[in-house]
């Protein structure tokens, strides 16, 4: 019984370790890509060329700042990340042309398409990436 309790003890703070480096990479990325998207909807780019720019910066962005926050090589993954990636882009310039055609702004557009860019991007990399069970 005490090596479960250790053992457990040990996950335990090893899952609390990773939960904040989540966080934390989680914090970075959130503030570059909302950065990225407000910028982006001051220019003449389309609804889909935006979420397209966003996807790109967001592959290489997130790619990398995951490695640097986890320490780990996620080449295994890139597959996976690209894969992702392109259907996050089909699903979200879906909802943003969508909210574009009903508010007919850009800024008010990209600020009520957060909530569903936030949520697909953690389902689908949480499911689809970085899921081990695969």
């Amino acid at each position: 019984m005490k090596k479960f309790k250790l053992f457990y003890n040990n996950m335990h703070l090893k899952n609390l370790s990773f939960f904040i480096s989540f966080i934390k990479a989680n914090i970075f990325n959130t503030c570059f890509g909302i950065s990225l998207l407000f910028f982006l909807t001051l220019t003449n780019l389309s609804t889909w060329e935006i979420i397209l720019i966003l996807n790109i910066c967001g592959i290489i962005f997130n790619y990398f700042s995951y490695s640097v926050a986890f320490k780990m090589s996620y080449k295994k993954y890139i597959l996976r990340f690209i894969g992702a990636y392109i259907f996050l882009f089909i699903f979200q310039s879906s909802i943003f042309s969508i909210f574009f055609q009903i508010y007919g702004d850009k800024t008010t557009s990209a600020f009520l398409c957060l909530p569903f860019i936030f949520f697909s991007n953690y389902f689908v990399l949480a499911r689809f990436v970085f899921n081990n069970r695969q």
